[in-house]
């Protein structure tokens, strides 16, 4: 997965996760389980960080936890 200077955009970290970018929105308006930073377009930027919490939230959903 190719990265920005500034992070990861929604489509790569979608490609690489196989969570939908509505989802990932979701995840962060509704649940505010992750705070991608944002460039000064207000495109989101997800970090190292941010993808470790996206496979967490995946591992819990795995095992039939409700987010």
């Amino acid at each position: 997965m190719k990265a920005f200077e500034d992070g990861y955009s929604i489509q790569a970290v979608s490609r690489q996760s196989g969570v939908h970018p509505v989802t990932l929105r979701a995840w962060e308006r509704r649940y505010g389980l992750i705070r991608p930073a944002r460039t000064e377009r207000g495109h989101r930027r997800y970090s190292d960080q941010d993808l470790a919490v996206i496979e967490q939230i995946l591992s819990w959903l795995d095992r039939g936890l409700p987010i």
